[in-house]
């Protein structure tokens, strides 16, 4: 393979070392939804949770953790690679 062509787009190795400013924005893009779904699924629980009163589905200390995480899931890696994604 000569310097000038790429691995095809199907290729691991081209996701994995590119350079390209259009394919790095892809990745941020797919990276942030990912998380996206990770915090949704905190926010899930968090509802479930708040559903009905007195429930133990979580105790107060996994909501609290489930809290501050989707906070930060939210801000630290949705939000910010989202933004640079575009």
């Amino acid at each position: 393979m000569s310097k000038d062509t790429q691995p095809p787009y199907s290729s691991i190795r081209r996701w994995l070392s590119t350079t390209d400013h259009k394919d790095v924005g892809i990745l941020y893009l797919v990276t942030a939804l990912y998380f996206f779904v990770a915090a949704g699924v905190l926010a899930s629980l968090m509802r479930i949770q708040l559903f009905s009163p007195d429930n133990t589905f979580l105790v107060a200390t996994a909501y609290n953790q489930a809290v501050t995480v989707h906070g930060l899931l939210m801000v630290l890696w949705f939000l910010s690679p989202f933004a640079f994604g575009f």
